[in-house]
């Protein structure tokens, strides 16, 4: 870790900006691929080798962003990247989340990938599946009446985050550090706790989890815009 440099020319905004959500969207892909793979069947040790190191090199080059930036911009741009990161987190695991609920599918097809290419050693892909009841794949219809709430709540989350980030453009000052991170350090608890909501409506769903989680967002939502007011 460093500290932001002052570079020897003027600052260009527009290029920063261009550079930093070029390396959002690689962090959000990795940390996706990521969240996907870690569900079963788990990936040998050398796939989550390279998974790994693909979402640390992603981390890396969008802290090298970060670090780029002038120290006159830094307090305001450094609050307003973190907001920008954490709206596209949300935003993947939005679509995610209506994507397995369009197509009727959680695992959206990966569990029957995995277990082709699991079938020649352990005797078939029926073998593999058998494993697996259809209460461990599939909604029932009790989960599926939590699901809606959910999707709605994670919009919330989507919308309260860019609100958030437009009040800081418009309003907020490099000068306010304390405020600044306060913001950020509240706004950094939605997209992990919208990430334990969207796990959680995944078959085989525990619906005592499920209004755990939601709560929970609902609370970090709260406090968001308290402090940001």
């Amino acid at each position: 870790v460093g500290e932001p440099c002052e570079p020897p020319e003027e600052f260009d905004r527009e290029r920063f900006w261009r550079r930093f959500n070029e390396a959002a969207v690689t962090v959000a892909r990795e940390a996706t691929t990521l969240t996907m793979v870690s569900r079963l069947p788990l990936p040998s040790p050398q796939e989550t080798q390279g998974i790994c190191e693909q979402v640390h090199a992603a981390i890396q080059a969008i802290s090298a962003v970060y670090y780029a930036l002038p120290k006159d911009q830094d307090n305001k741009a450094a609050a307003l990247l973190m907001l920008t990161k954490s709206v596209d987190f949300v935003k993947d695991a939005h679509e995610e989340m209506e994507q397995a609920v369009e197509e009727c599918d959680p695992y959206s097809g990966l569990l029957h990938d995995s277990a082709e290419d699991c079938s020649d050693s352990l005797g078939g892909e029926d073998e593999v599946l058998g494993f697996l009841s259809s209460q461990d794949v599939h909604w029932s219809e009790e989960d599926q009446e939590l699901i809606a709430p959910c999707l709605a709540l994670v919009r919330a989350s989507k919308a309260c985050l860019k609100k958030i980030r437009i009040l800081v453009a418009e309003k907020g000052k490099k000068d306010q550090v304390a405020h600044l991170d306060d913001i950020v350090d509240i706004s950094e608890e939605i997209s992990p706790s919208v990430d334990d909501l969207a796990l959680s409506i995944y078959p085989p769903v525990c619906h005592l989890t499920v209004r755990i989680n939601s709560a929970k967002l609902v609370s970090v939502l709260r406090k968001a815009l308290e402090v940001t007011e």
